[in-house]
């Protein structure tokens, strides 16, 4: 009798123990989820205020306010710095100082300041679950930046 009330025991720990460890993956995933929700809208927000300064052939775009465009980056280091990776958070910022140290006249590299600006968008792609595996360099700028292969270095 004691060697079935053992096994019972043992019986009843290991469902117990399964049943917490199904909850613990559960609750793990819910948090992920939230989480790759939060980080996409933050990165949609990104790209949408990023699109903002690019004009689009045969578009009506009118000129763009800067408080709004200010505030709309304002919002975005925000969410950058709550629900932004460590890759994205790093590429962003370098960015930005990279930005701050150019005067107008220094801007010469435009190339240069375009594909930072691609590697962070593929760090958010990465960062989303995407794998970029076969994107070449550029190919996401085509999307927005027509002529990116007349751009010279």
């Amino acid at each position: 009798m004691e060697s079935a009330v053992v096994a019972a025991i043992i019986v009843g720990s290991l469902s117990l123990l399964s049943l917490a460890y199904q909850k613990y993956w559960e609750k793990r995933r819910e948090i992920e989820q939230e989480l790759r929700r939060k980080k996409a809208e933050i990165y949609e927000k990104f790209m949408r205020t990023w699109l903002m300064l690019i004009p689009l052939a045969g578009s009506d775009q009118k000129d763009i306010s800067l408080e709004k465009l200010e505030n709309s980056f304002k919002e975005i280091a925000i969410g950058l710095t709550i629900w932004g990776s460590d890759d994205v958070v790093e590429k962003w910022s370098a960015i930005r100082r990279d930005l701050s140290l150019q005067t107008e006249k220094e801007s010469e590299n435009l190339l240069q300041s375009l594909l930072a600006i691609e590697e962070l968008l593929l760090c958010m792609r990465l960062d989303l679950g995407h794998k970029n595996a076969d994107l070449k360099p550029k190919d996401v700028l085509r999307i927005f930046v027509t002529d990116i292969d007349q751009v010279s270095e």
